[in-house]
């Protein structure tokens, strides 16, 4: 395999920025986007069979598209950084997503069906607006990383999160804040 301006993270894997690249290659492909100024998430994107890693950070980007439940394959979604306010349902059919990072966008919740996301191991969404975390979050069995630094919120709502989070899990808070 011929490697010019791209990384080969692991055998078989590439690790490209090239839309050309990672349409044309016939394996797992961990595709970076971050720092493009991206308003949209291109449409490419979805055409990349074995697309197993997307890293869209640090863009402009408002909403995701509800087509990113086709990236059957993605394993790690980076979203940090962007304007997005509300993640679609859609991510929830992720059933390979282990690690999704959505720290520091103006996102005020989280899906409903957060829950059928068995293979989460990390959810990252420290300096956001949530203000609700779904009950499904307890059928997250996988989770063992929740980060939710600087968000802010009471005493009684960690405790209501930390209700949700598995045993096994580690979860990262911020002081609580005295309000209500």
């Amino acid at each position: 395999m011929q490697v010019n301006a791209v990384t080969a993270q692991a055998p078989d894997t590439l690790f490209t920025s090239s839309k050309t690249e990672a349409l044309a290659y016939s394996g797992p492909v961990k595709l970076d986007l971050s720092k493009q100024k991206l308003d949209s998430v291109p449409n490419y994107v979805f055409q990349i069979a074995e697309l197993v890693a997307l890293d869209l950070s640090k863009n402009r980007i408002r909403v995701l598209p509800k087509n990113i439940g086709q990236c059957q394959n993605l394993e790690v979604l980076k979203l940090s950084r962007n304007r997005i306010q509300t993640l679609t349902a859609s991510i929830t059919e992720l059933s390979e997503l282990r690690v999704l990072h959505a720290d520091r966008n103006p996102l005020n919740a989280l899906p409903e069906e957060i829950g059928n996301l068995k293979a989460l191991s990390t959810l990252v969404l420290w300096d956001t607006e949530i203000t609700y975390v779904p009950a499904s979050l307890k059928n997250c069995e996988s989770l063992t990383f929740l980060d939710l630094r600087t968000v802010v919120m009471t005493r009684e709502e960690q405790a209501e999160i930390k209700a949700l989070v598995p045993a096994q899990a580690k979860a990262k808070y911020s002081m609580p804040c005295k309000c209500n």
